[in-house]
């Protein structure tokens, strides 16, 4: 598909040569519907591999996925019509 993104800022870089850049942050004007989280309980501050070890479950199911990651704790959104073999499988 062909996306139109609407800017929402501009952020001043400063390349590895020295050049300055601009890069452009965009949000994609369009959504899709249909999809389920799950949010991964408790504090996971500085623990790592628990994201890797829940999608490594999920890619054995072949259940697609995408991952959000924030300091505080991890978020897995499926399809809604993969989100019961995703509980089975996890």
């Amino acid at each position: 598909d062909n996306l139109q993104a609407l800017p929402i800022a501009s952020v001043p870089i400063r390349s590895d040569t020295g050049r300055h850049q601009t890069a452009v942050l965009s949000i994609p004007c369009c959504c899709e519907h249909g999809w389920r989280a799950l949010r991964i309980a408790g504090r996971l501050i500085f623990m790592t591999g628990v994201l890797s070890t829940l999608t490594a479950l999920l890619a054995a199911a072949q259940i697609p996925v995408f991952a959000v990651s924030t300091y505080n704790t991890d978020y897995i959104l499926t399809h809604a019509t993969d989100f019961d073999r995703t509980i089975c499988a996890l």
